[in-house]
Parts: structure tokens; C-alpha cells; sequence
């Protein structure tokens, strides 16, 4: 069986994506369709980062990504190589080639907590056959990352914003970036989430899906 990742979810592995700068942990706000969610990022360098959020933690570690579900305690595994087909994001290795590459122009600075920001904006074609999604980025050059995004999605799924707070510098521990020992392999997300995926119009998420996954992450048991 494929595997295959929820619409919704490349937009939150855009964050997880963009990991070149300096060891460090911190917290994501993310906000969409009117719910509010938490979540947390480790980086520990280029190729190795963590990411957790709408329950489902990421896990980039060399060549491949990991999708790892606590509630299930089970995981998919993708080439990131595979994913560069899909997400344009994946496999980048530096940001301000990437931002060129894909004709993200500069559209002013802000300063974003601590962190003075240059803002990128553009649009992405994430797969064909869907639409496109415009997104916004708040590039700080200090920590060579992404520290805030937004990401216009066509019709109801609405806008999803994404920012990074209480961002700590320092030592990240190699377990973090590990699938934990017991949790098993599933041959697809939706099966390693262990609920249905039922989608809207021109394959965007429900609500029914949004509030699943909402629920999940409130659930989600701490590790």
C-alpha cells in the first residue's frame, strides 16, 4: 500500500523543513481554521530535527522522514529523496537558494520577538492536481530559520499560521530524533494515525478531519 501524507500535513512539515541553523528547541503556535494548537521543534542540525504537532511527531534524520503517532504507536518512514516529487521544500539544504529557486521575493522585514526577520513570500505547487498554497515567511538570519509562516490555502481550509516562541539555543539530545523502541511500522499514515481521512472539496481537509486531528493532539500521551 502507498503511503501517503494528509494535504494539511505538508503544510506543517514546512516548518520541520526548513532546519539549517543552530541547535535549538522551541515552541510553535499554530493557527487554522479557528482552532488554536501547540507544538514543539527540536533542531539538531541541517539533517536532523524533530518536530511535534497536531499529534504526530516528525522526525528528519539524515535521508529520511518519520511520522511517528503516540497515540497508535506507530510510524511511516519516506525517502526524502520520494518526497521531492510532492513537497518543495524537502531535501533543501539552503535557504536563501531555496527562497530564489522557487521565485519567493522579498516583501519587507519585521522583527518577530527577539529575532529581527527578513519576510519571503510566494506560492507552492505542493502536487499536481491541487491547488496551489501561497505562503508568507519570516526569515531570521541570527538562527538561519524560518521564525514565522503563514499559509493561504484555497477555499475552506482558510489560513494557517505558524510562529516560533520561547526559543531556547543549545544542546539537543540524540534520543529526541529516534522512533522510540515497540512502536511498529505501518504501511500508510493514515493507517499509523489509526483514523479515516474524509476530505472536502478538491481534496481539502474537512472539518471533521481538522477537529479528529484537533482531538488527537489533545489526547496524545506524553513521552
Amino acid at each position: 500500500m502507498k503511503k501517503t501524507i494528509p494535504w494539511v500535513l505538508f503544510v506543517v512539515l514546512m516548518f520541520a523543513a526548513f532546519s539549517w541553523g543552530a541547535e535549538f528547541s522551541a515552541d510553535i503556535m499554530m493557527e487554522t481554521a479557528g482552532m488554536k494548537n501547540a507544538g514543539k521543534v527540536f533542531i539538531k542540525n541541517p539533517q536532523v530535527f524533530r518536530n511535534e504537532m497536531m499529534g504526530m511527531i516528525t522526525i528528519g534524520n539524515q535521508d529520511s522522514l518519520y511520522q511517528v503517532f503516540s497515540q497508535t504507536r506507530k510510524y511511516t518512514v519516506s525517502s526524502i529523496e520520494e518526497m521531492k516529487k510532492d513537497n518543495p521544500m524537502a531535501g533543501a539544504k539552503d535557504l536563501k537558494t531555496f527562497f530564489k529557486e522557487n521565485n519567493l521575493k522579498q516583501a519587507g522585514k519585521e522583527k518577530i520577538g527577539a529575532y529581527d526577520c527578513d519576510i519571503y513570500e510566494g506560492s507552492f505547487q505542493f502536487e499536481e492536481g491541487r491547488p496551489p498554497v501561497h505562503v508568507k515567511l519570516w526569515y531570521s538570519s541570527d538562527l538561519d530559520y524560518t521564525v514565522k509562516q503563514e499559509s493561504t490555502m484555497p477555499q475552506m481550509a482558510g489560513k494557517m499560521v505558524m510562529q516560533l516562541e520561547n526559543i531556547k539555543k543549545g544542546k539537543q539530545s540524540d534520543d529526541l530524533f529516534k522512533v522510540p523502541a515497540g512502536y511498529v511500522k505501518a504501511a500508510s499514515t493514515e493507517e499509523a494515525m489509526g483514523i479515516q481521512m474524509p476530505t472536502g472539496p478538491e481534496n481539502m481537509p474537512s472539518p471533521e478531519m481538522m477537529k479528529q486531528m484537533q482531538e488527537m493532539m489533545k489526547n496524545m500521551p506524553k513521552q
